[in-house]
């Protein structure tokens, strides 16, 4: 789907390996052309033989987005089944949502503006909460929350510029409930939330770096 090409060149940005399996022949060269970062595969995603032979148990995460729920939602099932740790479906009818959660399927539903940021968002869900596009993804906004193990904690932000990649500002952070603006003598803490202005190849090291 669109979705999944959209999300596809996102994941490029990153520097992020990504697989796109696709059953129609011409709609993969479409897609190689458009990626040709990624790999793209000429396949029936409902077979299981290609998922053993592609150890698809052992990647990232796996994600499911066609035009279809009904595809959507079996793909799904046969993944976490081979045993996919992250299984991420796409959906357009939530009564399919708490059939999912019961699977330990994560969603996201196709109504929602941004839904390629929105599967991004549960990829990262260790630290990165959401992101949101700018400009024709010329930039991005992120909220992160800032982990136990920062380098930058107790730090002064006028002092972290050093500490930073060049593209990277803090615009806001959230402590306790209260919104600060990200300037001066402002320290960032365990457990804070950061609202982040930067540029799409930057996100790759957020992880690492909060």
């Amino acid at each position: 789907s669109s979705v999944g090409v959209r999300l596809a060149h996102i994941l490029e940005l990153r520097n992020i390996h990504v697989k796109i399996v696709e059953h129609d022949e011409n709609r993969c060269k479409e897609i190689a052309d458009l990626l040709p970062k990624s790999t793209v595969i000429n396949e029936d995603g409902k077979n299981l033989d290609f998922f053993a032979s592609e150890q698809i148990s052992d990647v990232d995460a796996f994600v499911v987005c066609t035009n279809s729920d009904e595809e959507n939602f079996l793909i799904a099932s046969i993944g976490k089944y081979v045993g996919c740790k992250k299984v991420i479906s796409l959906i357009s009818n939530t009564s399919f949502a708490s059939i999912l959660k019961s699977l330990d399927i994560k969603y996201a539903v196709s109504e929602r503006v941004n839904i390629a940021n929105r599967i991004l968002s549960i990829i990262h869900e260790e630290k990165i909460i959401s992101i949101a596009s700018l400009c024709d993804n010329k930039a991005k906004v992120l909220e992160i929350k800032v982990s136990e193990d920062c380098d930058l904690v107790g730090i002064p932000l006028s002092e972290l510029s050093a500490k930073l990649p060049k593209n990277l500002i803090i615009s806001a952070i959230e402590n306790r409930g209260r919104v600060m603006i990200g300037k001066g003598n402002r320290i960032i803490s365990p457990g804070d939330t950061l609202i982040l202005n930067t540029s799409p190849e930057i996100i790759a090291q957020l992880q690492d770096l909060f």
